[in-house]
């Protein structure tokens, strides 16, 4: 959805999807990962959350990186629930790491009451 460029090559690659629940979501990470190529390092996952509870979508997401044939480690951040850090192998070379962001976002029901 979103590929930021300079000098002529990808600085930073973003996906947007909408929490489909974890068989769905597997899809979404490779769909990502195959727009990479050997020269991207950074990209990020941005997960709208709608009409699901929060944590349970994160704690989704996380669980199907962790999972992934790809997932190499994950880093330390100073709010999991804003933020989520991931180190993949690179689609075109599993010694190339890929950094990856978990950006949660939740949208709010305007039905429901603050």
């Amino acid at each position: 959805d979103i590929t930021l460029t300079y000098r002529n090559q990808n600085a930073f690659i973003g996906e947007f999807k909408f929490w489909p629940g974890p068989a769905k979501f597997t899809k979404d990470v490779d769909q990502l990962l195959s727009y990479t190529v050997w020269r991207d390092t950074k990209a990020a996952l941005i997960l709208l959350i709608k009409d699901v509870r929060p944590t349970t979508a994160i704690r989704g997401a996380d669980k199907v990186i962790r999972s992934h044939p790809q997932f190499l480690a994950a880093r330390d951040t100073v709010d999991p629930n804003i933020r989520r850090n991931y180190v993949m192998a690179s689609n075109s070379d599993p010694e190339r790491h890929i950094s990856v962001a978990l950006l949660p976002i939740v949208i709010p029901n305007p039905k429901q009451k603050a």
